[in-house]
């Protein structure tokens, strides 16, 4: 858990539409030239980075809410201030647990490599290395911005 500077709300918009866009939409057109003739490629290629997005902002949300509430009791117990060193009202609270994203990315980039190589004429190793690497760029992407304060974490308002 660290604190940021306050990010330009629009940069935060257009960071939360990009991540959102951008993972799904490259998903499917790896699926359009690795795997032209497969449909189920091209579609669960969409889906799959679109359910990292989701997934990895639901796994940012618990964990980062587990590590808020222990981290802020074990700092009462020790009688010091709860709340990360340097917090000021211009800034905001980064919570853990925002590399879910990677983690996610290359799980997503896997699964979806490895149907592309099962299902078609793409080879298993060409499929398996060409989604995972872009698993991995975007998951890694989506951390980044996380960690920086531009991807905000969610809060109910």
């Amino acid at each position: 858990m660290h604190a940021v500077p306050e990010r330009p709300f629009l940069l935060q918009v257009v960071t939360v539409f990009g991540g959102l866009l951008v993972g799904p939409f490259f998903g499917h057109l790896m699926g359009v030239w690795l795997t032209p003739d497969s449909v189920v490629v091209q579609t669960v290629g969409w889906f799959t980075f679109a359910l990292v997005y989701v997934g990895g902002t639901m796994l940012w949300i618990g964990i980062g809410i587990v590590t808020v509430v222990v981290s802020g009791l074990w700092r009462l117990l020790r009688g010091q201030r709860p709340g990360p060193e340097g917090f000021s009202p211009s800034h905001r609270v980064v919570p853990a647990g925002y590399r879910s994203y990677a983690i996610l990315g290359v799980v997503g980039g896997v699964l979806v490599g490895l149907l592309a190589g099962l299902v078609t004429e793409l080879a298993v190793a060409t499929g398996l290395v060409a989604w995972t690497l872009f698993g991995l760029a975007y998951g890694g992407s989506l951390s980044v911005a996380a960690h920086h304060g531009w991807l905000p974490f969610p809060e109910p308002e």
